[in-house]
């Protein structure tokens, strides 16, 4: 994942699968760093930056006096979330699961304003199957304008989608999330 970018060696990489896993911000540093001056990403740089910043009750607003994007918070839950799931296992049966563990941690290392919102959409089951889908990446680049190919105009490559397209069921464009909302 492009958030991880900084994790350079295989022991990294899995240590940050661990749900617990406690020294997350040295590889969101580099991340940061490899991102900030190139081009396409600079503007994520500052998301990917603070994205491990636990909420701590508030505190987790800033690091090292700097705000913390809320996009950040919104990265860190969706990424925990993430190495929970047990992509070999029913997602549906893991659903309550997930649930119950990022609402233990809300207030401590997610904001529970993010939580609430989790919880009211991960109640229905789409959103589990949006969230596993082998698709989320083309839905998701059509959101931010990057399903577009950098070629010049009037050759081939311009305009092509970067990822193969396949329509999905209508309700999943009209997600909230999707449509550049929140809530639900």
């Amino acid at each position: 994942m492009l958030h991880d970018i900084g994790a350079l060696s295989l022991e990294k990489r899995l240590d940050i699968l661990n749900f617990d896993y406690q020294d997350k911000l040295r590889h969101t540093e580099k991340s940061y760093r490899f991102l900030k001056n190139f081009g396409p990403f600079s503007r994520v740089a500052d998301i990917i930056r603070y994205h491990h910043v636990p909420w701590d009750n508030g505190a987790g607003k800033e690091y090292d006096f700097e705000p913390v994007p809320r996009s950040s918070h919104i990265l860190n839950l969706a990424d925990r979330v993430a190495v929970l799931l047990n992509r070999g296992a029913d997602i549906l049966d893991q659903a309550k699961e997930v649930r119950g563990k990022i609402e233990r941690h809300a207030g401590s290392l997610f904001d529970p304003q993010l939580v609430e919102a989790f919880n009211i959409l991960s109640r229905k089951e789409y959103f589990w199957f949006d969230v596993t889908s082998p698709r989320l990446g083309d839905i998701l680049a059509r959101q931010v304008n990057l399903n577009r190919g950098p070629g010049p105009r009037g050759t081939p490559e311009h305009g092509r989608p970067l990822l193969q397209h396949h329509r999905l069921p209508e309700h999943v464009y009209r997600h909230p999330f999707l449509r550049g909302g929140g809530g639900g």
